[in-house]
């Protein structure tokens, strides 16, 4: 079987293999192997061996799945292949990311539970020596590197959250397994949601730009950004629907109310699992609509005879409540900080700063003005960072009340993952310690999930709720730290 899309090999496709020698011989433990690796980048030899070493164990593990994102980002493949005289032994399945400048996952960093591809795990060592820089791979599957954690560091990565189905006859049995508040909170939106006579329609396809549209207005809603603004990402996952049947299946769930739609989940089966891939709720007409599916989902699972559901990485401040966390690693190399300059804020960087906060911010964004009173009031304490001469992220932050307050903070979202927001805030955490400050402060938005699991990862703890704080209304947590 081909790659869905792709033409047929020609007689001459191997000619677009660059081969790197690694030297005449490498060791592994105690014998000896692997005269050389190859770089392979025509989609139809990637083909090949994925098919050759790809144990099809999760979802993302299959071709169509990683292929549709291939469709949708046209990044090109870099597949190393570790081989000796008589076989191919390991696979490293990369891309080159030119939005992020580094090499990943083949599919991009959205795969999750990835594994390497390899007949001995001590292999893999030596596909990453030969590896290329930047490298950045996430979400790597512990099972996958248990045998090697000693011998390269990996870090931790986000966990993602799996709900275990064995003896479950409906979510009324998964409901008995919380506690009280948890079970009466989840029953109170369920009820909530029956009441207003939902219609529940199964695998129209055609509700996903519904989906998307919803999503999108979630977002904004929350003054955060969306994936789906990337047209490249609808393209993505419109393949991840025209490839199904190959290897997985493909589910979607339509909620109507008043002939309205209020929510739309794509959902994909394989090897017995449930996986909750995308979703649009209209959360602010329908409060209690994501409980309610998230119910219906475990008994459309059970249903369809799956053992468990695979609710991703993404915690958004509420799987971490309700389901059982999965460890997943990451391995990083060639991403360092060392070409980051950080200096002080210039007029000159205005337009560039005003870019960043309307891309991380939108509803919160500051105006051109309120830059420009800050710089003069702090403009020590207005820091840029800067690549190569291109601003790619600022921060504010100055005394206020004996505390260091971070008044604002943002990274080009092309250079985020990369540690530069910690950068920023860790060099004005020990600026201000310098001249005497003991504590730090800062506001973020509660749904603001990605912001505050950032700034907890930093030391800051929520210390209280300010009552409508933004233009919205809503509330904010105050967060602080002790500077030390």
């Amino acid at each position: 079987m081909k790659p869905s899309g792709a033409e047929e090999p020609s007689d001459s496709f191997h000619q677009n293999k660059k081969i790197a020698i690694l030297g005449p011989e490498q060791r592994v433990g105690s014998f000896f192997v692997a005269e050389k690796t190859e770089i392979i980048t025509d989609i139809n030899y990637c083909f090949e061996l994925w098919q050759e070493f790809n144990p099809q164990k999760t979802l993302f593990d299959t071709w169509e799945f990683r292929f549709a994102f291939y469709k949708g980002y046209q990044y090109q493949p870099y597949f190393l292949v570790l081989r000796n005289r008589t076989e191919n032994l390991a696979l490293l399945p990369l891309w080159y990311d030119i939005d992020q400048k580094r090499y990943t996952w083949f599919g991009s960093d959205w795969q999750e539970e990835v594994r390497f591809f390899a007949k001995d795990p001590n292999y893999i060592p030596i596909l990453l020596s030969a590896a290329p820089s930047p490298l950045s791979l996430n979400a790597i599957g512990q099972d996958s590197i248990e045998s090697i954690m000693g011998k390269i560091k990996f870090e931790k990565d986000y966990p993602k959250y799996i709900l275990d189905l064995e003896g479950f006859k409906n979510h009324e049995d998964y409901l008995m397994t919380l506690n009280k508040n948890r079970r009466h909170d989840l029953r109170k939106d369920r009820r909530k949601i029956e009441r207003q006579n939902p219609e529940i329609i199964f695998n129209n396809f055609a509700d996903f730009d519904y989906l998307v549209e919803l999503s999108k207005k979630r977002f904004q809603e929350k003054g955060e950004e969306t994936d789906w603004e990337d047209p490249r990402r609808v393209t993505t996952f419109r393949e991840v629907m025209k490839l199904a049947g190959k290897s997985y299946q493909l589910r979607m769930i339509t909620i109507k109310i008043n002939e309205k739609i209020t929510g739309v989940d794509l959902i994909c089966l394989y090897e017995k699992t449930y996986y909750t891939l995308k979703c649009g709720y209209d959360v602010q007409n329908f409060s209690g609509i994501g409980n309610f599916m998230n119910l219906l989902e475990i008994d459309d699972a059970l249903k369809s005879g799956m053992k468990k559901i695979d609710f991703l990485q993404n915690n958004y401040g509420w799987k971490s409540q309700y389901f059982q966390s999965l460890p997943l690693f990451k391995y990083q190399r060639g991403i360092g900080l060392s070409d980051i300059k950080l200096r002080s804020f210039q007029l000159a960087d205005l337009k560039t700063v005003r870019e960043i906060e309307q891309s991380s911010f939108a509803l919160d964004a500051y105006p051109e003005e309120r830059f420009e009173n800050l710089y003069q009031k702090h403009p020590d304490d207005f820091i840029v960072a800067e690549k190569n001469n291109n601003v790619i992220g600022y921060i504010i932050a100055y005394e206020n009340g004996g505390f260091l307050d971070f008044n604002s903070m943002a990274v080009n979202k092309k250079y985020r993952g990369l540690g530069i927001g910690r950068l920023l805030v860790n060099f004005m955490l020990n600026r201000f310690k310098k001249r005497g400050l003991k504590k730090a402060s800062l506001e973020v938005r509660p749904t603001n999930k990605i912001a505050l699991a950032f700034y907890q990862n930093l030391g800051f703890k929520i210390f209280g709720i300010i009552k409508n704080y933004y233009k919205n209304e809503e509330s904010a947590y105050r967060m602080e730290k002790t500077i030390d």
